[in-house]
């Protein structure tokens, strides 16, 4: 899905209310994303949207990066909506490693920034606190017939304010695994 370009198609519309439903019918179409429930959300906010983005204060360039960030919220939403009924077989919540907690000068191999889908904020991080990270990592040479490894760890604490969390593992990550993927196992679970 090239959501960008089609934002830049957008790039005529000055203000959201030129765009016709029309438009809008076929950018969702060409997004990939043609339900009823999506079409009726974009409605529905609509006018709250241009109430809100028309306004004559706003430059063009300004309104048109809204409108894509509107525009790419309202995809997302609906399209993780849709998409949720295909991922309930996956027990783990994915994630990016960071890097290392650092200052300016000094660096901190045994603790490390992890990002996790889904979790905006620093109140949602709460809810995986003590929850069990794994990396899974591919080596050179077979052992107990896989040449996959894994690296066990756990999340310690929220890091700022944007949702990114801190973990420690039984042996630190290596320096290959920063920008890798990680897996957040659901448990242990204290509902």
């Amino acid at each position: 899905m090239h959501f960008w370009r089609e934002c830049a198609g957008l790039r005529r519309v000055n203000c959201v209310s030129n765009a016709s439903n029309a438009t809008l019918d076929v950018f969702f179409a060409r997004c990939g994303v043609t339900g009823a429930k999506t079409r009726f959300a974009w409605y529905q906010s609509r006018v709250d949207f241009v109430r809100f983005f028309s306004s004559s204060r706003r430059k063009p360039f300004v309104r048109r990066a809204l409108l894509c960030v509107f525009l790419s919220r309202l995809l997302t939403e609906s399209l993780s909506s849709s998409s949720s009924s295909f991922n309930d077989d996956r027990l783990y919540v994915r994630g990016v490693i960071l890097g290392y907690k650092r200052a300016r000068t000094n660096q901190y191999e045994n603790t490390s920034l992890i990002k996790l889908e889904n979790v905006p904020d620093k109140s949602s991080t709460a809810f995986y606190l003590g929850k069990k990270l794994c990396y899974v990592y591919k080596a050179h040479t077979k052992k107990k017939g896989t040449v996959y490894r894994t690296m066990w760890g756990k999340v310690t604490r929220a890091h700022g304010t944007s949702g990114v969390v801190r973990a420690q593992f039984k042996h630190n990550l290596p320096p290959s695994s920063i920008g890798g993927k990680i897996r957040c196992m659901l448990y242990p679970s204290n509902i």
